[in-house]
């Protein structure tokens, strides 16, 4: 069904993210995925953001593509292990 909403607001699933350029490419963190090094790495890989479910759903509920800050996957693991 997320899928099907972001198609609906403009934008694309990918299954392959070479050639892209990295300020139009977010790679959304799997909720369930608490690897810092994970995250840190698809930054380093693909040079773009790393982001949370949450992004997603609050960009698709104010129907513009939000600032990502407070989204950040590795901002969250950190707040995570910090508790």
């Amino acid at each position: 069904q997320l899928i099907d909403l972001v198609k609906l607001c403009g934008g694309e699933i990918l299954s392959c993210y070479d050639n892209l350029s990295p300020e139009k490419l977010f790679i959304i963190f799997s909720k369930h995925s608490k690897s810092i090094d994970e995250s840190r790495n698809m930054e380093k890989v693909y040079k773009c953001e790393v982001v949370t479910i949450e992004w997603v759903l609050d960009s698709i509920s104010e129907y513009t593509i939000l600032p990502t800050d407070e989204y950040k996957a590795v901002k969250l693991a950190n707040s995570i292990l910090e508790e």
